[in-house]
């Protein structure tokens, strides 16, 4: 009997294991019957690649570069770096001294900066050894008649002066950078923080904390480094720096979250940092730089103690991984001053689209990359230290939510991240290919929204909802036409291959929206939903009298919506804010059915800065230049 059992159990488990293998290698989306194509390349050059140029040991002036390519040219700036860190509480990558690099080797030449016009660091009073510069490198690339400019690679590169000649250490490439600043972490004893940091060699990794202990990692050969902090007492400033063999980090500093319920905090948001028109900095690897620095940095000096931002922080659009990390690591530097010290809490944008691209003369196709451990979204959950509380797929075919739909409290507000550009396909080709439109929410991420706003509401330490996405639920200008909205094309909807048939899903794009507002509008805590996509600032009420569009809008049964009626099914006004003035080319409003009710349309460059204060939401919107554009007392009440 025993052994009946046994040899039952051996075929059930085989049966089982051939059965998820299978189901493992199915896709939920049909794969083109078109050639593959490579597109969006933003960065042929990766930060990775221009770290395996650094040469090891370098000479009595300085460090070595060699791409390996005698066909690349250009110019190598550098600095020291941090910048006079004891004078600026924002370290800034400052560049003094440039040098040529010819048929792809050039010199870094570090010397110089111990010469007395250029030590601004002091590194020869204090008898420095060991530190860093700041690198950045203009790359173009001649080939016959052809130039071809690569743009900026801004690389950081910590060395060590031995017997007079230079040689490269660990280098602390990304960082030291701190994330899950919250109040509900969980942690019985206090409350806690992640360090996070990036090393171009692998090693291991400590993060002391001043005062309170050191904490280390029990492997020594990482490169991505992740150092999770427990017990500290709730709004509390820590010093804090990591290190990573030899080297050393600067000191920052970071700031415990509020307990629960408790405490006036100040939030900032915007969105869209993709890059600008105009070259350079605006052009940065895929960002503005430029825009979005003086952004964070002007947010910096008014308080913010957390970031979120709604997507579109890249160019995105790219079939190559290492292209896609090199965009999102530049947007890490450009918030890096930002980020030594207070926690960065992006959403996934349109942008942020890694692709498998297929093309013929008639047809072109864009689908998130599959097999989906290289999607967008596990590359996003990999460049980025975000909370993991979001849903599970229902089709464990499709790419995970973690680390990019995601709920967390800080102090009083209770901030909800969701995602509307998830699995993504063309637009117009999904009911041919399956996968998702931009804009749509498939119902398993859905039906958490609306438990977590249910909770927030039940929760007596939760004073106010926050929440924010890339697509407008409410467009206004330049996303018309698509966003959730789709000029009121309710035929717009997910598609999901099952054993070669493709089955849509049940909730065209008009009733999504309808059913995610009707549980925003039911809530009274939900303060504002945070937008961007949209390339400037517009805020609009959004109540039962606002002309949104219903179902029985569609006359004819056609799924298209003949006229736009208010939806008497929300209950409590809230505020539709977007801010998407981050850094990418601007847009003009556009006509809209509740354009009415925009209480302001701005096309300047824009963040948002949201301060609980005594149980009210105070709103304040500021312009690259730091001039306030728009003010609000309070997006809680007297609306």
């Amino acid at each position: 009997m025993r052994e009946s059992i046994r040899f039952a159990s051996i075929i059930l488990f085989f049966f089982l294991f051939q059965f998820s293998s299978s189901y493992g290698q199915d896709l939920p989306v049909k794969k083109p019957d078109l050639p593959r194509r490579s597109v969006g390349m933003t960065n042929e050059i990766t930060l990775d690649q221009v770290y395996e140029a650094l040469q090891k040991e370098g000479n009595e002036k300085g460090l070595f570069l060699d791409f390996g390519n005698p066909a690349l040219q250009g110019k190598i700036y550098s600095g020291p770096y941090p910048y006079e860190e004891h004078e600026s509480d924002l370290h800034d990558r400052r560049y003094r001294l440039h040098s040529s690099l010819k048929e792809g080797r050039g010199l870094i030449p570090i010397a110089r900066f111990f010469e007395d016009k250029y030590d601004a660091n002091e590194w020869v009073d204090s008898s420095v050894t060991q530190a860093a510069v700041a690198v950045r490198i203009d790359l173009w690339e001649k080939n016959r008649d052809d130039v071809h400019h690569h743009g900026f690679r801004d690389i950081l590169v910590y060395f060590k002066r031995e017997d007079g000649r230079f040689r490269l250490v660990t280098t602390i490439s990304e960082g030291p950078f701190v994330n899950l600043l919250r109040s509900d972490d969980g942690d019985p004893s206090g409350t806690g923080v992640t360090i996070s940091w990036e090393t171009m060699q692998p090693s291991g990794g400590k993060v002391v904390v001043k005062g309170v202990d050191e904490y280390a990692h029990r492997a020594d050969d990482l490169r991505d480094h992740q150092i999770e902090i427990t017990g500290l007492r709730h709004d509390t400033r820590y010093k804090y720096y990591v290190q990573s063999g030899e080297t050393r980090s600067s000191v920052y500093s970071f700031k415990t979250a509020p307990r629960r319920g408790q405490g006036n905090v100040t939030i900032a948001y915007t969105g869209d940092s993709r890059e600008g028109v105009g070259g350079g900095e605006h052009t940065f690897m895929g960002v503005n730089r430029y825009i979005l620095r003086r952004l964070a940095d002007d947010a910096y000096r008014r308080g913010a103690e957390i970031f979120l931002f709604g997507g579109d922080l890249v160019n995105g659009y790219t079939t190559d991984v290492g292209d896609f990390r090199t965009q999102l690591k530049a947007w890490k530097q450009a918030m890096e001053g930002f980020a030594h010290s207070r926690a960065l809490y992006p959403a996934q944008g349109n942008h942020e689209s890694l692709l498998n691209a297929y093309g013929g003369e008639d047809k072109f196709v864009m689908m998130d990359k599959f097999p989906y451990h290289q999607s967008a979204e596990a590359i996003f959950a990999e460049e980025f230290v975000l909370p993991k509380n979001g849903p599970s797929p229902e089709d464990i075919r499709r790419p995970s939510y973690k680390e990019e739909v995601y709920a967390f409290q800080y102090g009083p507000v209770k901030i909800i991240a969701f995602n509307n550009n998830y699995w993504f396909t063309s637009n117009h080709l999904v009911n041919q290919y399956g996968g998702s439109p931009e804009g749509y929410i498939m119902p398993d991420q859905l039906r958490w929204i609306i438990r977590q706003i249910q909770q927030g509401d039940q929760d007596p330490s939760v004073k106010a909802i926050l929440m924010f996405a890339q697509e407008p639920v409410f467009p206004n200008g330049g996303h018309v036409g698509d966003a959730m909205w789709y000029g009121g094309n309710n035929n717009i909807r997910a598609y999901t291959d099952h054993g070669g048939r493709l089955i849509p899903e049940e909730d065209g794009i008009i009733e999504v929206r309808n059913k995610l507002w009707r549980a925003v509008s039911r809530s009274k805590k939900v303060a504002a939903v945070l937008t961007s996509d949209e390339h400037g600032y517009h805020r609009t009420l959004i109540d039962n009298d606002t002309p949104v569009g219903i179902m029985d809008d569609d006359t004819d049964g056609d799924g298209r919506l003949e006229k736009v009626s208010p939806n008497r099914s929300f209950v409590y006004p809230t505020w539709h804010i977007t801010s998407g003035g981050g850094g990418a080319p601007y847009y003009a409003q556009e006509q809209a059915p509740w354009s009415d009710d925009v209480a302001l349309y701005s096309s300047q460059f824009n963040y948002t800065l949201i301060r609980f204060i005594d149980g009210r939401m105070q709103l304040d919107v500021y312009n690259h230049n730091g001039q306030r554009i728009d003010h609000l007392d309070d997006l809680l009440h007297g609306k």
